[in-house]
């Protein structure tokens, strides 16, 4: 594996435990980057009324797109884990991806000049 020259210090994988095709093909198409899979959470495990109970969302969280919904907070929660993990990280930079990301080649090849 390589690492990227991207002036990033770790890339994260969010994946659903269950969804080992994404995973499989994550790993055939950027298996040349190394980066950490982040076990994702589902919109059928969380209660939502717990959650914002528990402060962990609130009551008055907004979805641009006018339709939020258990997925899409489960969504924003794996994400959160995400930031909370690479906060403990210590690093500097990161980059986060889904694991049905589309991109170019050019991930594998740009260069930058970043200074440390």
């Amino acid at each position: 594996m390589i690492k990227t020259d991207l002036g990033i210090d770790k890339i994260y994988v969010i994946n659903l435990p269950k969804r080992i095709d994404r995973r499989k093909e994550f790993d055939e198409t950027f298996g040349r980057l190394k980066y950490q899979y982040i076990e994702a959470i589902s919109g059928d495990e969380i209660n939502v009324k717990e959650l914002i109970k528990n402060k962990r969302v609130s009551k008055f969280f907004y979805d641009p797109s006018g339709s939020v919904n258990k997925n899409v907070i489960a969504c924003n929660l794996s994400h959160l884990k995400v930031w909370e993990t690479f906060l403990e990280s210590k690093e500097d930079v990161c980059l986060v991806l889904e694991d049905d990301v589309v991109t170019t080649e050019e991930i594998f090849f740009t260069k930058t000049n970043v200074e440390t």
